[in-house]
């Protein structure tokens, strides 16, 4: 299985449910959420996938009203699961652009540097490569990767990325690298 999981969204902290969108992004006078834009590019690369073979078991991991998550829940949804969660990147400097990649264990980097590799050259930004953190996401035993699609505190990143054409050519790319991956019998169904 692969679980697709969308970055942020509704989180629960007690009784208490709140909206986290993310980072936030502006152009043209418009404000764009992170979470908003993760969840377009998560339906495309699952719809993507299941183009190419509709047997492929792949799942959306949302954050809704109705089922809030917290990092552990995300981390322990679908132990069984390879795990690519999407995000945008944010600094304070607006000029900071680039995709990358994250992953935890050693032995998920060939599974981050497949995602990375992929999707790098149909988004047209800057490689800022493929890196190791300790995310809470991340901390889970089959290959699991976090994506950061480009900084949606860029401009220029963020118009490149609210196209219709770069966001269906990412997961394009990425749908073919993971049916690769996944009918080299890594990923067990």
């Amino acid at each position: 299985m692969i679980v697709i999981d969308v970055g942020h969204g509704w989180r629960a902290t007690g009784q208490t449910k709140t909206f986290d969108p993310g980072a936030i992004g502006k152009l043209n006078g418009k404000s764009y959420y992170e979470h908003n834009l993760a969840l377009s590019y998560a339906q495309s690369l699952r719809d993507a996938l299941l183009a190419i073979d509709p047997t492929i078991p792949v799942e959306l991991l949302v954050a809704t009203q109705s089922r809030p998550l917290t990092l552990t829940k995300r981390k322990t949804y679908q132990p069984n699961a390879h795990f690519i969660s999407i995000h945008l990147n944010a600094s304070t400097l607006r000029t900071a652009t680039g995709h990358e990649v994250y992953y935890y264990r050693e032995s998920h980097k060939p599974f981050a540097e497949l995602i990375y590799t992929a999707g790098l050259p149909v988004l047209g930004l800057v490689g800022r490569g493929i890196k190791q953190n300790n995310y809470t996401v991340l901390k889970r035993q089959l290959p699991s990767a976090l994506v950061e699609l480009g900084f949606i505190s860029n401009p220029n990143d963020l118009e490149r990325l609210l196209l219709t054409t770069t966001r269906q050519n990412w997961a394009h790319a990425v749908a073919r690298a993971l049916w690769r991956y996944y009918q080299s019998a890594t990923i067990t169904r």
